[in-house]
């Protein structure tokens, strides 16, 4: 029987104390990016659908069996019309596990996907549209290629800029991407 491994008392202790502040913040955080993008968005683009994290863990463990004990939550996403959310979307995503928090935001894009997209990503003038070069990673346990901005350290006792923030960059890398959702959509229905 293998040993039970030892744990510092001090962290358990932080960890116990920090969570109800954690559950304080969080979905809450996400739904105030939701709506400040789609309060930016929705006139010009009505079919952009929000989904925050927390509140989509059915689909997430459905789409991510094989990560279901350990399937990240710490989200918000914003999908384009005629296409499943987790095929192709723009969205922040929070990075606890550990400290400071960071956070990037970008554009992501499933892998069977990503032959049809390739050639109008690629097009993109990412520091002329978005600001920045994003790095371009391939996430092969969740199956999708990203575009993503630098990480940025997550300020706790300014929440209110973090949220407008986040909202301005994913507002960014919306406007950047509808024309190859678009693309893939139309090419998808052929």
């Amino acid at each position: 029987m293998n040993s039970i491994p030892g744990v510092d008392a001090q962290l358990m202790e932080a960890y116990v104390r920090g969570k109800p502040a954690y559950d304080q913040l969080f979905p809450a955080f996400y739904d105030r990016v939701a709506d400040q993008v789609l309060q930016a968005l929705q006139s010009e683009y009505p079919e952009i659908e929000a989904v925050v994290g927390p509140r989509d863990r059915a689909n997430a463990e459905a789409r991510f069996p094989e990560q279901r004990d350990h399937i990240p939550l710490d989200w918000v996403a914003f999908g384009f019309a005629g296409m499943d959310m987790y095929d192709f979307h723009v969205g922040t995503v929070l990075d606890f596990s550990e400290w400071p928090v960071t956070y990037r935001q970008g554009l992501h894009i499933a892998d069977e996907l990503y032959e049809l997209a390739r050639g109008g990503v690629d097009a993109i003038d990412w520091k002329t549209v978005v600001g920045v070069e994003p790095a371009a990673l391939h996430q092969v346990a969740i199956r999708e290629y990203q575009w993503l901005d630098p990480r940025h350290e997550f300020d706790f006792a300014d929440i209110e800029s973090q949220a407008a923030r986040m909202a301005q960059r994913i507002i960014a890398y919306y406007k950047a991407a509808v024309a190859i959702a678009y693309q893939v959509r139309t090419e998808l229905a052929q």
